[in-house]
């Protein structure tokens, strides 16, 4: 049997030790989530989507910015993880226009989505940036 990891704690860890690691005064990080069991490759692509997706919003979205606001959350229902990342800052590029840009950032993150047969969804916002990532599991990937 696979080594299974509550996806939701990991998340959590993972998005709150980057936001301590780049203190700006002025940022409030709000990171909720949702335990969820799966097995530990899934895990661990999520966290290292979460960890780029952090990386582009604390980097780029809140440059020249004394405040803002950066919000992760996890949730789960039967046959999807959904996580969300959203930040209010200046979002340059856009959400939408970043998806089709072929940033190699963009490019590690969706070969990885790949890999765990996820989508990837952006949609358009007058304030800031928001990236939706759903992750297809079953029964059997939920520790079940």
């Amino acid at each position: 049997r696979d080594e299974l990891l509550d996806v939701g704690a990991y998340v959590s860890q993972i998005a709150a030790k980057l936001v301590a690691k780049r203190p700006q005064a002025g940022i409030r990080s709000n990171i909720s989530t949702e335990p969820a069991i799966v097995p530990l490759d899934i895990a661990v692509r999520m966290g290292v989507v979460l960890a780029e997706l952090l990386e582009a919003s604390l980097e780029k979205s809140f440059a020249g910015m004394d405040s803002g606001n950066l919000e992760v959350s996890l949730a789960h229902d039967n046959d999807r993880i959904v996580l969300t990342v959203y930040d209010d800052g200046h979002g340059d590029p856009s959400a939408s226009e970043w998806l089709k840009s072929g940033d190699l950032t963009l490019r590690v993150i969706q070969r990885l989505l790949d890999d765990l047969r996820a989508t990837i969804d952006a949609p358009e916002s007058d304030q800031g940036r928001e990236i939706i990532i759903s992750v297809p599991v079953g029964p059997r990937d939920m520790g079940a």
